[in-house]
């Protein structure tokens, strides 16, 4: 931040210098196995994205390079070694995880171009691995929890400029997982209801999402709408979350208070009179 002032400086230095959650990216022709690995490692507390080809990697670079880059043997030799080739080419920063048959002389010369062209590659993760092989393999990029000096509002660090805004595309809702988030942004351009918003609310999470569709009904009052194409409004929306937290405060006490009317036992009882009545 180019007009960032002296005080906010020295508060950056405060901060964590690494992120929470790393980066990763999946390369790999197999859809199945892209999509093992990206729920195996966004449960070990990773944000995926996935790429198929040489190209679709370049593009991932290009916009914020990953912490870690894992290549399957599926990807085939040539497409392999282009995407160790290219991450050398791009002077990629982070670490390179190659996985396949042990005995594959493809998977050895793989690995082996990647230490001689400088990357930084793990140790071969041999196929077939569980998830504990694959923790072990990434130990030193898994998240841990940020010493207590660290703790600050989401106001400051917005001021700091040391917060990071993620889309994080698996919530798993039975862990309340979403708890303590600082706030869900549900910018949908149409909804046959808006569960995720009713969750959120149920989390204690303040929801801003849009004035379209069924999501005003759905929300009730008790979220804050934009228009989901106006990319200032939701900007402007976000930052108010972070930085009014009386506004916050009072969406995250009429939300709770607005799931209660969506329990599945009242769905139930609701849905059974409806039944009754068509019956009769």
């Amino acid at each position: 931040m180019d007009d960032q002032r002296p005080e906010d400086a020295t508060k950056l230095a405060a901060f964590p210098q690494h992120s929470v959650m790393p980066r990763v990216c999946v390369a790999d022709a197999r859809q199945q196995m892209r999509t093992f690995l990206a729920e195996t490692l966004e449960d070990l507390g990773c944000v995926t994205r996935e790429c198929v080809h040489v190209a679709e990697l370049s593009a991932e670079l290009g916009t914020r390079p990953p912490d870690l880059v894992v290549i399957g043997s599926s990807a085939g030799g040539i497409e392999a070694c282009e995407m160790v080739e290219l991450l050398a080419a791009k002077e990629f920063g982070g670490q390179v995880l190659v996985l396949g048959p042990r005995a594959s002389p493809m998977v050895t010369a793989i690995q082996d171009l990647g230490a001689k062209l400088g990357l930084a590659m793990l140790p071969l993760l041999p196929t077939p691995f569980s998830q504990g092989d694959l923790r072990s393999s990434i130990a030193a990029l898994l998240p841990i929890e940020p010493p207590a000096q660290h703790s600050v509002g989401a106001a400051e660090a917005l001021r700091a400029g040391a917060l990071e805004l993620w889309y994080q595309p698996k919530i798993d809702m039975r862990t309340l997982a979403l708890s303590g988030a600082e706030a869900l942004v549900y910018a949908s351009l149409y909804e046959g209801f808006g569960l995720p918003v009713i969750e959120a609310m149920a989390c204690g999470a303040p929801v801003l999402t849009s004035d379209v569709s069924a999501l005003p009904a759905t929300a009730g009052g008790a979220a804050l709408l934009v228009d989901p194409q106006d990319v200032e409004a939701i900007a402007e929306g976000m930052e108010r979350l972070l930085t009014d937290a009386r506004f916050s405060d009072g969406l995250r006490v009429a939300g709770m208070k607005r799931s209660k009317a969506f329990s599945w036992r009242r769905i139930a009882l609701l849905t059974g009179g409806v039944v009754h009545r068509a019956c009769e």
